[in-house]
């Protein structure tokens, strides 16, 4: 809002200089741009971000010389945002950064690009595609912005991403277990294992790996793992008291 209200100040000074030179000439486009930019500001404000939507859209077409089409554009994107339209306001964000890369939101909107990603990013069942490409938007923005006010919740979602990424991961190697395909069960647990070692699913993933050694008949291994739920995951009671019972049953 600061930036936009330095933005008025200008434009009203410009404004009356030229209505001075002018001697009474016309600064119709002026007055016009300005109150529709204040008219989608109002209706945003109210939250009629459908309201706001056609009046920027309108906006960015009449007056695409405008001091004011920066802020248009980013009001827009917010607008698209707020109705939960992320695809529309990711491609709003990147005309923006595109078009003005020198504008004052263009980290704001390089920001709210990878929070769109994540906001489209489905159930871990799913395909992932938006949930890389957020992760992908984000450590970029990080790696230019490391100063931004946004690089906390940058490196928030980058994590949440991760997790979701991590379940994809730990719900394709229980289904093939389930399956009975148990080669393709270990590859994605240790896939799990050796890119997301941070994920909360690492302990289950640990068990899971001892029950397909377990079923491999391979109960070396299925002890191992059992051994290092029972070292690395103390507080998840039902795991433990899992793999206790488990570790009777393949030591001979």
């Amino acid at each position: 809002m600061r930036k936009f209200r330095r933005k008025i100040l200008l434009i009203l000074f410009m404004a009356a200089l030229l209505f001075l030179m002018n001697c009474g000439g016309k600064v119709k486009v002026y007055d016009d741009s300005l109150l529709a930019f204040q008219q989608a500001q109002n209706a945003y404000d109210r939250g009629k971000y459908n309201k706001a939507v056609v009046i920027l859209e309108k906006f960015v077409f009449d007056f695409p010389g405008s001091d004011l089409v920066d802020d248009a554009h980013m009001l827009l994107g917010r607008s698209y945002y707020k109705q939960k339209d992320y695809v529309l306001a990711i491609g709003e964000f990147k005309r923006l950064i595109d078009s003005f890369p020198e504008s004052g939101y263009a980290e704001e909107a390089e920001y709210m690009v990878g929070e769109c990603y994540y906001k489209e990013s489905p159930r871990p069942e799913l395909d992932q595609e938006h949930t890389n490409r957020a992760i992908e938007w984000l450590e970029s923005f990080i790696e230019y912005y490391p100063e931004s006010e946004y690089v906390s919740k940058a490196d928030s979602i980058i994590r949440l991403c991760r997790e979701k990424l991590a379940v994809k991961e730990y719900k394709n190697a229980e289904l093939y277990f389930k399956m009975n395909k148990y080669d393709a069960a270990l590859l994605y647990a240790n896939l799990l294992m050796e890119t997301y070692p941070e994920s909360d699913m690492v302990c289950s993933t640990l068990f899971l790996i001892a029950e397909i050694y377990g079923e491999k008949e391979e109960y070396e291994s299925a002890e191992e793992y059992y051994n290092k739920v029972l070292d690395i995951c103390p507080e998840n009671k039902d795991l433990i008291e899992n793999s206790i019972e488990r570790l009777k049953e393949v030591r001979p």
